[in-house]
Formats: C-alpha cells, sequence, structure tokens
C-alpha cells in the first residue's frame, strides 16, 4: 500500500468514474472509500477494468505511479483478466488522465516525498510523461452557471 496520501475526494472520484463510462460505454462499480482500488469497469459478460483514482491539486510535466499501488493494479489485473488503469484527476484544469498499465510508455524510476505531511511519507515509483496519458477533457457541466431548478 502507497505511504503517500491522497487527498480523498468522493464527489471528484464520482464524477471521474462517471466520465471514464461516458468514455468506454461500460458500466461502473465504485468500491467503498479507502479501498485499495477505486473502480471496476464492466459491460453485461464481465469485469474489464480495474483502476484507481488520485486527486491532484497542481498540474505537472509528468504524473508519480507509486509501485506499491501499480504492482497491486497489475497483480489484481492479472487475477481477473482485466486492465489496469492509473487515473489523475487534477482539480486545476478538470482533466482526467488515464493511464494504461498494460500498454508500453517511458518512464524514469524515482522517490516521491510527500512535502505536506508531518510525518515522512514516500514512496518509490514511476515518473509518467503526460505524452503517455490519454487526456479527458472536463464535461460541459464545469461551464455552466447553476440554475435555480438544479437546486430541487
Amino acid at each position: 500500500m502507497s505511504r503517500l496520501s491522497n487527498k480523498v475526494d468522493s464527489v471528484a472520484e464520482e464524477y471521474v468514474v462517471n466520465r471514464l463510462c461516458m468514455e468506454t460505454g461500460l458500466e461502473a462499480h465504485m468500491t467503498p472509500m479507502l479501498a485499495r482500488a477505486d473502480f471496476f469497469l464492466f459491460d453485461k459478460k464481465d469485469y474489464r477494468i480495474v483502476g484507481d483514482i488520485k486527486c491532484r491539486d497542481r498540474l505537472f510535466s509528468d504524473w508519480f505511479v507509486s509501485d506499491p499501488k501499480r504492482i497491486f493494479l497489475e497483480k489484481t489485473a492479472k487475477h481477473f483478466g482485466v486492465i489496469p488503469w492509473f487515473v489523475v484527476y487534477c482539480t486545476i484544469n478538470h482533466m482526467t488522465y488515464i493511464l494504461n498499465l498494460k500498454r508500453d510508455y517511458d518512464y524514469t524510476e524515482g522517490e516521491c516525498t510527500n512535502r505536506a505531511s508531518t510525518g515522512k511519507q514516500s514512496d518509490w515509483g514511476r515518473y509518467v510523461g503526460l505524452q503517455h496519458w490519454k487526456q479527458l477533457e472536463p464535461c460541459g457541466a464545469f461551464n455552466e452557471r447553476m440554475s435555480a431548478f438544479d437546486w430541487k
């Protein structure tokens, strides 16, 4: 399990899972809060994708994928015969970044430390450049103002 803390935003995670469903045409099963995987995507026949979502407050030129999380997703995917995804949701630009861990991608290995933490929280993992991530634009709902009818 990763030692890096993650800002858990259940509303953002639900939004991301809905975006993934729209993108893939699959249905979703979200796991309970703080489970090791955040979601499974499935069709009428079987599960197809297992994934984890990280919410980030800053945009970087590469996203960090911790080894414990990557290894867990890859083992789970192998066991269930599904595709492992690592997903990052950036709250700054409302973009969703998807990394298919089964595909070949360039990366650099290194340690990532959460400097905002009071204790030492760091993990070894992979820094993967943005060019290797599928990028989903935010849906139109972010650009619309709420009407009085939306409150009811």
